[in-house]
């Protein structure tokens, strides 16, 4: 993990040494393959199933997509479904097919098995969850360092939560990773995560990326942008037209005339969700590290700087910018530690996440901000256990949260915990394959 030589980060991100057990606790170890015999002679022979992913939802017609390879030569490649042939194919690939589903809701396995001319066979398989009924949302969480397929180096996940069985399954995890934070989703359904130390264009003149995740196949990771522009992307928010990211590093205007070369005031970059062209939407030289953006529906953004207040002591503070008048401060308190997150919950009222200082005892907290007074009202909303380093979080209504905190399982792994209107709070899913749970997303997918 990059170590940055400012406060923020201290704060944000606690490196863990911990081994991930793959598949422990009947959770699904993400790869959905089961391989059969050698395939036959001397021969090498290996059949995947690409798509679709055994984390996929499926909640239409399923797109299967097969890549098989045979050196002895393919003699033909069946697709089963708990065991009834769906698809047929000769030896040429693409070995692509949609089937209808005409089956109940309910988990089935999918098994792709290949013939070869010597007439051995090699298979893969994996468990696929049927999903037609419900309209129930699912769960997407960023992890800036699991390693649920074993690939080292602590490089990151994404993990989606089926909230009808609670199961926990690996959406996506790549060496690409290095530290991913941030998630957002289009309606589409496609997945953008923000990686604050992943330097994908190699110039070392920018740190940080941002992907693109497909949910339809397993591990669907993409490059969506590596712009020289980027420095430390982390919280991020989608729209139709753009990605808005945070990126606390950054100093992209030469008039800002950055006091620390390392470090600028920050900025928040607007990505085309298409072609991951970046343009600068905000950059002040009033911020020193913003985090955390969210879009309203007035397109008005509203910022977490988690470094910088009016008094200048280093307690955070919130900020909004409007395209016509500008950034103007919204809010801070002696109370903020790290501020990680903030959403406009309804008129007039924003909820914060604080992520605390861990190492000096200071455990997070969540707070309400009244916009209705001048000043704006800060009171604390929760606090105490089992906060400990709260970051991102999602509001269902009706008071009520879902919040992605990066310690507090009692092994020192993240957990995602409920807070509910009458502000009971609980640890809802934990997992020994998260390790630094940092953002959380309603998906349809």
């Amino acid at each position: 993990m990059r170590q940055v030589g400012i406060s923020v980060i201290s704060n944000i991100i606690t490196v863990f040494s911990l081994i991930i057990v793959l598949g422990c606790g009947g959770e699904s170890s993400g790869t959905g393959l089961t391989t059969g015999g050698d395939g036959g002679g001397t021969g090498k022979a290996s059949v995947t199933i690409l798509r679709p992913s055994p984390c996929q939802r499926i909640t239409e017609d399923m797109v299967i997509n097969v890549e098989a390879s045979d050196t002895d030569g393919i003699e033909n490649l069946y697709i089963t479904l708990d065991g009834a042939v769906v698809a047929s194919f000769d030896g040429e690939p693409p070995f692509a097919a949609t089937v209808a589903i005409n089956k109940p809701d309910g988990t089935y396995i999918l098994k792709a098995i290949m013939t070869n001319k010597s007439g051995k066979t090699k298979s893969a398989e994996e468990e696929i969850r049927i999903d037609l009924t419900t309209n129930k949302m699912n769960y997407l969480v960023v992890d800036a360092d699991a390693d649920p397929l074993g690939l080292g180096g602590e490089p990151g996940a994404v993990f989606r939560i089926n909230p009808d069985t609670g199961h926990i399954c690996v959406l996506a995890s790549s060496k690409m990773f290095s530290d991913p934070a941030g998630i957002g989703i289009l309606n589409d359904g496609t997945i953008f995560v923000s990686d604050y130390s992943a330097d994908m264009n190699g110039s070392g003149a920018g740190v940080g990326t941002l992907f693109k995740v497909f949910p339809d196949r397993f591990n669907g990771v993409e490059v969506l942008s590596a712009s020289g522009l980027f420095r430390a992307p982390v919280g991020l928010d989608v729209t139709a037209n753009s990605i808005f990211v945070a990126d606390y590093d950054a100093c992209p205007s030469s008039s800002l005339n950055c006091p620390d070369p390392d470090h600028g005031p920050g900025a928040i970059f607007a990505v085309h969700p298409s072609t991951g062209a970046v343009t600068t939407a905000m950059t002040n030289a009033k911020l020193i590290s913003p985090i955390g953006v969210t879009v309203d529906i007035s397109g008005d953004l509203w910022v977490v700087d988690s470094d910088y207040d009016l008094a200048n002591q280093n307690d955070g503070s919130v900020w909004r910018y409007n395209r016509t008048t500008g950034l103007s401060f919204v809010a801070s308190s002696p109370d903020f530690v790290t501020p990680f997150m903030v959403k406009p919950i309804s008129a007039g009222k924003l909820v914060l996440a604080d992520s605390g200082d861990r190492a000096s005892g200071n455990l997070g907290k969540m707070f309400e901000i009244d916009l209705t007074t001048s000043p704006a009202t800060v009171t604390l909303l929760k606090s105490g256990a089992p906060f400990v380093t709260p970051s991102g979080f999602i509001y269902l209504g009706a008071d009520s949260f879902m919040i992605a905190d990066r310690d507090a399982d009692i092994d020192n792994r993240g957990a995602i915990l409920d807070l509910d209107p009458a502000l009971n709070l609980s640890i809802l899913y934990e997992s020994e394959m998260f390790v630094t749970p940092m953002g959380i997303i309603l998906s349809p997918y």
